[in-house]
């Protein structure tokens, strides 16, 4: 059966062979590798689908991508700039950019920050976000809220990539979290992703996504 399956792909792709340029443009092994470490991160986050967001929810979602992405290397530390946090109440210990959010909507939600918006947990003062991470914490114990699952061990694996168009590359596969139980490891979440990627000014950039959970026995 397998070798039937090898024997229509190739007719397929002899029959139909892609274009210079869309083998050109075709994601790299390491931008695919980033895009996958992307996508259990929105997955952690307990995102199911891309869909428009209020302005509100696209700098609270980008900022968390960000956080949960980058860590502390998304923007500056309170005890490392003092002098950035004057007049800023104590409670907000870290600080990120503007132009790093805004990006990160770019790139991750495909949409624009039109208006940035202060959620919980935040305070914009025209130039970026102050952060208060106890109350990004304050329902779970965990940074962004995550809850105990979404924080376990996880892996991506690209099943099948394909041209959609010389710009356009459509992904599917598997997204899965471990648990350790009984002195074993098993699978204790799954879900299989589509996602739709494209190139723009030489960058990976992801156009959409769609997780579907997986019932576990």
């Amino acid at each position: 059966m397998n070798k039937i399956l090898l024997l229509v792909v190739s007719a397929c792709l002899l029959l139909c062979p892609l274009s210079a340029s869309a083998q050109g443009n075709a994601p790299s092994r390491a931008e695919v590798l980033v895009m996958k470490d992307n996508l259990l991160i929105l997955w952690s986050m307990g995102l199911t689908k891309s869909a428009p967001k209020s302005q509100e929810a696209l700098c609270r979602d980008a900022l968390f991508f960000l956080i949960l992405s980058e860590g502390s290397a998304c923007g500056v530390d309170r005890r490392m700039d003092p002098d950035l946090f004057q007049g800023i109440p104590e409670r907000y210990m870290g600080f990120v950019p503007m132009q790093k959010v805004e990006e990160s909507a770019r790139t991750i939600f495909g949409q624009e920050v039109s208006q940035h918006v202060a959620f919980k947990g935040s305070y914009f003062d025209g130039n970026g976000y102050f952060l208060d991470f106890g109350a990004l914490s304050d329902k779970t114990g965990n940074i962004c809220n995550l809850s105990p699952d979404n924080l376990l061990p996880g892996y991506a694996n690209v099943e099948m990539m394909e041209p959609i168009d010389e710009k356009h590359w459509e992904m599917f596969g598997r997204l899965q979290r471990f648990k350790e139980v009984d002195g074993g490891e098993i699978v204790w979440k799954e879900a299989t992703f589509h996602v739709i990627v494209h190139h723009q000014d030489g960058k990976l950039l992801l156009r959409s996504f769609e997780f579907t959970e997986q019932a576990m026995g």
